[in-house]
């Protein structure tokens, strides 16, 4: 895999080295793209609020190509509601020119985990990638200003916010595998984007600034290491007192780039890995520790105060027809022991891969999780009650088996596949003993005939649910099977299918859906205009011309769909009436 990945990325330098050498005014501008429409328009016999009757959408995008500089520009837009005042809910702008990225817009960047992780920003970046150095930054808006439409409850405006501007950068250094990157991101509130902030508003002005390092290292040709740091400071409420420089602590560094107040915090998060591989097995050891209250303003979701330690091994025996990959590890929370209580939570599972021969295929997964709760009251610090204590334990077991088998010839090709699960969980509290929780059980079998000369398929499956719980048991079972076939040349392709559906609960039926789907796909004849060109012998030959579709139609210039989705949901003693529903949607798209 990591030669073939060097092949890739040495295939990428030379493709545009190539399209370096091939720059000429003598080219001029040309352009190309694709433009798509699509409606969606619902029908139900009961349509209370459901779905709207009708929504259109478009998008499309076009790629300008300046004296062979290639400078893509992509939108999409629709009818929904949305809140934003542009024109089009999404611009972006993305040239691209040898080792050179830019982009203008909506657009987005991960630096890493902890830093920059993947927040949309309206503004602008560039990437750099000259030889062995890579180099990112950006500036825009993470989040636009929304005033508060209710200000004597302004707990009621849930959408309000400052605008929030961040800005940072990455410089790393990459050798083989071996790299060492450096990082900065910024992000900070203009409190004066919001003309009236109401008493006891919930959203208050903020500011955060991170310091990250990551780094990977190889110790011969066996043994690798890795590690990612980061250091961030987050103030979440610039109105309050302002604090001494003291107040850094040990995070002086961080302090001498933006406002200490009484609400600024500091945070550390370490992701940190030792892997050896042998010719066939491998082990990794690995060990994340995520600050309690860790954050920072350029991702929308952290987990924090957690503590894992993991070990992962692989063996590979009988050339790879039997593999062996597993997964231990132990969780825990409460870092800085403040809270109530306090997690353990061990992990592990086993999977398995069995390649018998060119027909048989094996897969099974066994994993257990195991919980571990210790509660204690919040009451005087030196008085402890033992029997004021809970401890909770919870465990999840989980088994999955795969057994496939194809057979056939060359033209028609069969195949048969069986899936089955077992999920258990139960818990055990101190002095209550063990109490079984759920228990889940799945199965389905599928059959699929294929025909590779005429593109046409045949699949059916059926699967069984059941689902126990201490007085309730569900069960959920149905078949479904699936037509698909193509026609005159592969230019119009038609599927069609049926599924029912059936619940009960404790015996009593609760759903009976039945649905029906069809779908019609058509490529039109496309117009292949043909020049003479000359070949190196001095031969002419017939090419198409730029813009004219693929003969087999895998990139047409037109493209037509049109889907019809039935559902019936039909009467029984729980669901007193039955309902209908019909989906239409037609799709268009023209490539040029």
């Amino acid at each position: 895999m990591l030669s073939a990945g060097r092949v890739l990325a040495q295939h990428d330098v030379d493709y545009f080295e190539q399209k370096v050498k091939t720059f000429s005014l003598k080219k001029g501008v040309t352009m190309s793209g694709s433009l798509g429409l699509n409606t969606v328009n619902y029908y139900a016999s009961s349509n209370q609020g459901r779905r709207d009757p009708f929504n259109w959408f478009a998008n499309g995008s076009l790629n300008i190509n300046l004296f062979g500089l290639d400078v893509p520009f992509s939108f999409s837009y629709s009818n929904a509601r949305v809140s934003y005042t542009q024109p089009f809910n999404r611009f972006k702008f993305v040239p691209k020119y040898k080792w050179v990225n830019i982009m203008a817009g909506t657009a987005n960047m991960t630096f890493s985990n902890y830093t920059l992780a993947g927040h949309q920003f309206k503004g602008y970046g560039i990437e750099l990638s000259p030889k062995k150095w890579k180099l990112q930054a950006m500036k825009g808006v993470l989040k636009e200003a929304i005033p508060y439409t209710d200000i004597r409850n302004p707990q009621n405006n849930t959408t309000a916010s400052f605008k929030r501007v961040g800005y940072g950068a990455k410089v790393g250094y990459d050798n083989n595998g071996q790299s060492v990157e450096l990082i900065f991101f910024k992000a900070k509130d203009d409190i004066s984007s919001i003309p009236v902030i109401p008493p006891g508003a919930p959203n208050t002005p903020m500011e955060n600034i991170v310091l990250g390092f990551t780094g990977k290292k190889k110790l011969g040709k066996k043994i690798a290491l890795d590690i990612e740091y980061a250091i961030s400071g987050l103030t979440t409420d610039l109105r309050s007192d302002t604090a001494k420089r003291a107040a850094a602590g040990n995070y002086s560094l961080l302090a001498r780039y933006f406002k200490q107040t009484n609400t600024t915090r500091y945070f550390d998060a370490v992701n940190a890995g030792f892997g050896y591989t042998g010719r066939n097995y491998a082990i990794q050891l690995r060990y994340e520790r995520i600050a309690p209250e860790y954050q920072t303003l350029g991702a929308y979701y952290f987990n924090n105060d957690m503590e894992n330690i993991t070990i992962a091994p692989m063996l590979r025996l009988f050339k790879g027809k039997l593999n062996f990959t597993g997964n231990i590890g132990v969780q825990r929370n409460n870092l800085d022991k403040l809270k109530a209580s306090t997690t353990k939570r061990f992990v592990g599972n086993l999977n398995t891969n069995i390649i018998l021969n060119d027909q048989w295929t094996i897969t099974t997964t066994y994993s257990n999780f195991a919980t571990y709760t210790n509660m204690r009251p919040k009451t005087d610090p030196f008085f402890q009650n033992n029997l004021d204590t809970l401890n909770f334990y919870q465990v999840n077991q989980n088994f999955n088996a795969n057994v496939g088998y194809t057979f056939g010839n060359k033209i028609w090709r069969q195949s048969l596949m069986l899936m089955a699960s077992y999920q258990k969980a139960n818990d055990q509290s101190a002095g209550t003993g063990p109490s079984t929780l759920s228990d889940f059980y799945s199965g389905n079998l599928a059959y699929s005939l294929a025909n590779s000369q005429k593109g046409s398929s045949l699949s059916a499956s059926v699967n069984y649910n059941l689902n126990t719980m201490p007085g309730n048991k569900a069960i959920f079972f149905g078949p479904n099977i699936n037509l698909s076939n193509k026609l005159f040349s592969n230019r119009i392709t038609s599927s069609a299918g049926v599924t029912y559906n059936k619940s009960l609960a404790n015996g009593i039926t609760s759903n009976d859906v039945v649905s029906g789907r069809w779908s019609l796909s058509l490529v039109p004849p496309q117009k292949k205009a043909e020049a003479q060109q000359k070949t190196g012998n001095g031969e002419t030959r017939a090419v198409a011309s730029a813009g004219s579709s693929v003969p087999d139609g895998t990139n047409p210039r037109h493209t037509v769909s049109l889907n019809f989705n039935y559902t019936q949901r039909l009467k029984n003693s729980i669901q007193k009436t039955g309902l209908r529903e019909i989906t239409i949607t037609a799709n268009y798209m023209f490539n040029f």
